[in-house]
């Protein structure tokens, strides 16, 4: 038997324009319901072969077609959502990787002009000069704190989004599988 083209002698198109008021169709309830009717249907002797209502393996093979596009847009959807979800963690990511670098930046401006100010006599600039240091020491410690920080935040929103992108994908995957022939 060849693939489904997207035509059908039997297939009504007016069954189509139910799609979005029918979104509740379950898809696997028609295949179990079409599953149903050929286990129903009377066996030909002497072969594999069953008579099937026709009329209902039409109907429920509409319904089913019908109701696939509204689940291609929901997989669709979800992943336009995902997607929206990782641009929007990246843009988070980079606005406090950002903030640190400006934060840091504050910080050994500060510590330089508290430097530069403490430099007058000689045991005072060995004692500014040494607490100017530290100063500098200390902007760097937490300015690259800040840097870890905001790195290891973009990291596990990045993870998170992957996990949840590579899920999303596994269902649609399944969902593929499932509604192709054999599968």
């Amino acid at each position: 038997m060849a693939p489904y083209s997207g035509e059908s002698r039997f297939f009504r198109p007016s069954l189509c324009g139910r799609q979005r008021e029918d979104s509740a169709i379950d898809i696997y309830k028609l295949l179990d319901q079409l599953e149903a009717l050929v286990d129903k249907s009377k066996r030909i002797p002497v072969t594999d072969n069953r008579l099937v209502n026709d009329r209902t393996f039409f109907d429920l093979t509409n319904q089913i077609r019908s109701s696939l596009p509204v689940e291609i847009e929901s997989a669709r959807e979800t992943m336009r959502r995902a997607e929206t979800i990782a641009e929007n963690a990246a843009r988070e990511a980079a606005r406090k990787i950002e903030e640190a670098r400006e934060q840091t930046e504050r910080i050994l401006t500060e510590a330089r002009a508290a430097a530069e100010e403490m430099v007058s006599e000689h045991e005072i600039t060995l004692q500014a000069q040494s607490r100017a240091n530290d100063l500098v020491e200390a902007a760097r410690s937490e300015g690259q704190e800040i840097r870890s920080g905001a790195d290891a935040y973009a990291l596990e929103v990045l993870n998170r989004i992957e996990t949840m992108t590579a899920k999303i994908m596994s269902a649609v995957e399944a969902g593929r599988g499932q509604l192709r022939p054999g599968g």
